[in-house]
């Protein structure tokens, strides 16, 4: 592999697809979009792509026997939490990976696919349980760091039954600072928002919570009650908006959705949910997809290089690394001027340009 220098990093084929333009022609124009709503027509038609990934905890250690899906198609981890899968149905703006095994809170991946072989890393965490609350009456459970939920005890079961007894609450909170945030969060920054619109994110902390009964049972907020969620801004976010809209994670379709807001009081922000899953607080952006094909200086493809995009003012970037084929796809805020960084395998910024 060839070293990676300034001077010989080509960026080639740069495509901005405006979602007006999707509509336009397609080279199979008798193959059928899958969707069901309007807001999935951005991701254009069904077509087969390669993946290969790897799952690991939260030591970075591999994880053996990752259960793992992807369109219609499920494979397993080797021991080396590796796994393969060829010519999984996808669609050609929009793949969604699953990653589920007992004793972790389910993973995923959503990203743009290349024509390439798809790399994906997905970091599992642990269900880290951090309290019981007594149904029938008011209580909360924390984390070190200031990140708060408050229950005013009513539950239901999966059935929608009333559950009384004691609920065990898992939690585990992303600060947007954390520099596996990307691997550790489900789908990508990546929103459906209250007008259905196609939304790209910048987070500003996120949070998922699971509740259990007394025999291990999955458990709920009851109908027409709320939680109360309070989670801590990072301190490097000074931009952060006094009122932020809150979003859910949807795991069945593998992004976010707006949901409510939460508003800035003192370093958290504080909100109010009817449900749990992953909820995440996010200013929101229009988006375009970005695509680019990474060479050195004699036409060849450059694998693992990592591309940072950074918006004006932001504490932190959006970034990918190319594949097999050099190439990088992904979703960024459109109308804006972004400052890309391609670090070496070093880390050290070996090109920038706006």
């Amino acid at each position: 592999m060839k070293t990676l220098k300034k001077q010989s990093i080509i960026l080639l084929s740069i495509l901005f697809s405006i979602t007006i333009l999707f509509t336009s022609c397609n080279s199979d124009d008798n193959k059928p979009y899958l969707q069901q709503n309007d807001f999935a027509n951005n991701w254009g038609y069904t077509v087969s792509r390669d993946f290969i990934g790897k799952i690991v905890d939260e030591s970075k250690n591999p994880i053996e026997g990752v259960t793992i899906k992807i369109g219609g198609e499920t494979v397993v981890t080797d021991a080396n939490g590796i796994f393969k899968i060829k010519d999984a149905s996808v669609y050609e703006k929009f793949a969604y990976v699953t990653a589920e095994k007992v004793g972790y809170l389910k993973g995923s991946r959503s990203l743009v696919p290349t024509n390439g072989t798809n790399q994906v890393k997905i970091m599992l965490l642990d269900e880290n349980i951090v309290g019981t609350v007594p149904s029938g009456s008011d209580g909360q459970v924390s984390l070190s760091n200031g990140t708060i939920v408050k229950f005013d005890g009513a539950f239901k079961d999966a059935s929608g039954n009333a559950y009384s007894g004691n609920v065990t609450v898992m939690m585990q909170h992303l600060a947007s600072s954390d520099s596996d945030v990307d691997q550790k969060m489900p789908g990508m920054l990546y929103a459906q928002n209250a007008n259905d619109e196609e939304r790209a994110l910048e987070t500003y902390g996120m949070i998922n919570v699971e509740l259990r009964g007394s025999g291990g049972e999955k458990l709920n907020l009851a109908d027409g009650h709320t939680a109360i969620i309070e989670l801590p801004i990072d301190p490097s976010q000074t931009n952060a908006p006094s009122t932020i809209e809150l979003w859910h994670f949807d795991e069945d379709k593998g992004y976010w959705i707006e949901d409510g807001s939460a508003t800035k009081v003192g370093n958290k922000y504080v909100g109010e949910v009817s449900h749990f899953s992953w909820w995440n607080c996010d200013a929101q952006f229009p988006t375009v997809r970005l695509c680019m094909n990474i060479e050195d200086s004699n036409g060849d493809p450059i694998y693992g290089v990592l591309v940072e995009l950074w918006r004006a003012n932001s504490a932190f970037p959006r970034n990918d690394r190319s594949n097999g084929n050099g190439e990088i796809c992904g979703l960024i805020p459109a109308n804006e001027s972004l400052t890309m960084e391609v670090k070496d395998f070093c880390g050290n910024q070996a090109y920038t340009t706006n």
